[in-house]
C-alpha cells in the first residue's frame, strides 16, 4: 500500500478533504453531498444533516468527525498489515485514483500488485472518489461481483 499511496500522502489528502467539507448552512451541505440526485429520501437528507456539526468559532458546518481519530484509524489500518494476507484463492478488487501524471514509483507498484487482484483506476479523481462518484464506484464493484460470481 505504501508504494501505491504513502501514508503521509493519504493523511494529507484526508485532512485536505475534511477541511474542504465546510458549509455555511446544512442545506448547502446536503446539496453538495447529493449532487445531481433527484428526489432524495427524507432519511438520506437526515443522515447527511446528522453527519455535520456547527463550529461556532469558525461560523460554519463541518463534518462531525474528529480529524485526529480519523488519522489514527488510517495509521492503524496500515499497521494491521493486511497486505501480508495471502491472496491465494481469494478474489480481491483494488479501486484507486488514476492520476494524469502518474509517478514512476506508483506505476511500478501497481504493476507489482498480485495478478489475482483486479485493478480499477478511475481518472480525474482524488482521495474522495468514493463520495465524489459513488455511483461509478458501486458500478465497478457490481461489475466485479458479477464477474466473480
Amino acid at each position: 500500500m505504501d508504494q501505491i499511496l504513502s501514508l503521509e500522502q493519504e493523511l494529507e489528502e484526508t485532512l485536505a478533504y475534511l477541511k474542504h467539507q465546510v458549509f455555511s448552512s446544512l442545506e448547502e451541505a446536503v446539496a453538495s453531498e447529493l449532487g445531481d440526485t433527484e428526489n432524495p429520501s427524507p432519511t438520506t437528507i437526515k443522515a447527511i444533516q446528522s453527519s455535520y456539526r456547527w463550529n461556532p468559532d469558525l461560523h460554519h458546518y463541518e463534518l462531525d468527525l474528529d480529524p485526529q481519530a480519523v488519522l489514527s484509524l488510517l495509521r492503524l489500518k496500515r499497521e494491521l498489515r493486511s497486505f501480508q494476507v495471502p491472496l491465494i484463492d481469494i478474489k480481491a478488487l483494488f479501486i484507486g485514483p488514476k492520476y494524469e501524471d502518474e509517478p514512476d514509483w506508483r506505476i511500478r507498484a501497481l504493476e507489482n500488485l498480485d495478478p489475482s487482484i483486479k485493478k480499477v483506476l478511475l481518472k480525474d479523481l482524488g482521495h474522495d472518489f468514493y463520495t465524489a462518484v459513488p455511483n461509478l464506484v458501486s458500478k465497478e464493484i457490481s461489475n466485479w461481483i458479477d464477474i466473480c460470481s
